[in-house]
């Protein structure tokens, strides 16, 4: 969508969500819900799923349907999706809990190159724990200066001669330099 909004405009970018919009309601059913959070996010509440394969198959249809093109102001653009899913009642028993979940799997498929879904699992949560921690960690080296520079010279080793230099940054962490 940053790339329609940049290269179209705004408009063209209403439009391709309005598309994307009419797509997806062809896909719920009755009971389901279909919602836009915000930008080119959207959440789609499957009621009555009595096995995580239908959650699966959905979000295939929903990657299938998108990969149609569609014309935009002339143009053929060809959507992709990353989804994430979470479940009730194994990934949470509140609305809340379960945008947060599907929204980590989703990040997960973003990462895996898109056009592809996930369900969330535990393991995204130590993941995004592991992150935070290391990065709140790098913050605070940097307050307390414990990141120190390193210069390393490149030497030919026929001629000898100084052929660059190399800058390197070391973290001390808890006594121990980490390159």
């Amino acid at each position: 969508f940053k790339r329609i909004n940049d290269s179209m405009g705004h408009g063209a970018g209403d439009e391709l969500l309005i598309e994307v919009s009419r797509r997806l309601i062809t896909i719920e059913r009755g009971d389901d819900l279909v919602a836009r959070l915000g930008g080119d996010e959207f959440v789609m509440l499957i009621d009555n799923i009595t096995d995580s394969h239908v959650a699966a198959k959905v979000a295939q249809r929903i990657i299938d349907m998108l990969a149609t093109p569609c014309k935009l102001s002339g143009h053929e653009i060809i959507l992709t999706a990353s989804i994430g899913i979470a479940v009730y009642p194994d990934d949470g028993e509140t609305a809340t809990l379960l945008l947060q979940k599907s929204d980590k799997a989703m990040y997960a498929s973003k990462t895996a190159g898109r056009n592809v879904y996930h369900f969330f699992d535990e393991s995204m949560n130590a993941h995004a724990l592991e992150r935070l921690t290391l990065e709140t960690q790098l913050r605070n080296a940097v307050k307390s200066e414990d990141i120190g520079l390193h210069y390393q010279p490149k030497v030919n080793m026929v001629t000898g001669a100084l052929e660059g230099l190399e800058v390197l940054a070391r973290w001390n962490l808890n006594g121990k330099m980490v390159p």
